[in-house]
């Protein structure tokens, strides 16, 4: 359905929970749950697109060893971010210890739940029953995987930080490697993937 000239749209809908998906080119999706309540007047619902601080979303213009892209799976077609466009959106820093060097290393970067919350993933108080089985398999551009729950990524279900770093010590990890999965509650960090290219969602069955 395509909104008129002046960007609305009415619909008649049945009292109940929906999931509402906007889109518009060169803008990010907005996916929001909304709920429709029994009432003689008309609810209204405001949608705000953000749009990314950078055009470079596409990959047919940056290459893909330098974006990540992102497979919601059913909830969400796939989506790629180059550097530019996760710089545009809130950050949080993280310091890991690292055994081998005995230092405490401090990134910075997009928590992975905002990412997943912006694409319909369940989150929050919608992660619950059959979507606690949902795992995230992050790949990195070696082909190094690891595997974490969607519990783990949840705030409010865990105390760690689950962060897609863009940079290190304040500095940008590079433009060949820009983005790395950084696992704040590991003992030890080899749950954290350099050169981070792919984050899938899959279903344990």
């Amino acid at each position: 359905m395509e909104t008129n000239e002046q960007g609305t749209l009415a619909l008649n809908l049945k009292p109940g929970t929906y999931r509402l998906n906007a889109t518009r080119v060169g803008y990010f999706d907005f996916v929001e749950q909304i709920e429709v309540k029994p009432s003689a007047e008309p609810q209204k619902f405001v949608i705000r697109l953000k749009q990314p601080a950078s055009a470079h979303i596409r990959e047919s213009v940056v290459p893909i060893r330098h974006t990540l892209r992102v497979s919601a799976g059913s909830y969400h077609r796939d989506v790629s971010y180059a550097l530019a466009d996760l710089k545009s959106l809130p950050h949080t820093s993280v310091t890991i210890h690292t055994p081998h060097s005995d230092t405490g290393d401090t990134y910075s970067g997009v928590r992975l739940a905002d990412i997943l919350r912006s694409l319909g993933v369940p989150l929050d108080k919608d992660l619950r029953g059959q979507a606690l089985t949902l795992c995230l398999i992050a790949t990195g551009s070696d082909g190094y995987r690891v595997a974490l729950s969607l519990a783990e990524v949840d705030p409010t279900l865990h105390p760690g930080e689950v962060i897609v770093a863009d940079s290190y010590g304040g500095e940008t990890l590079g433009a060949d490697a820009p983005f790395r999965l950084i696992v704040s509650e590991d003992k030890r960090p080899a749950r954290s993937v350099k050169n981070l290219v792919s984050i899938e969602l899959k279903s344990v069955k």
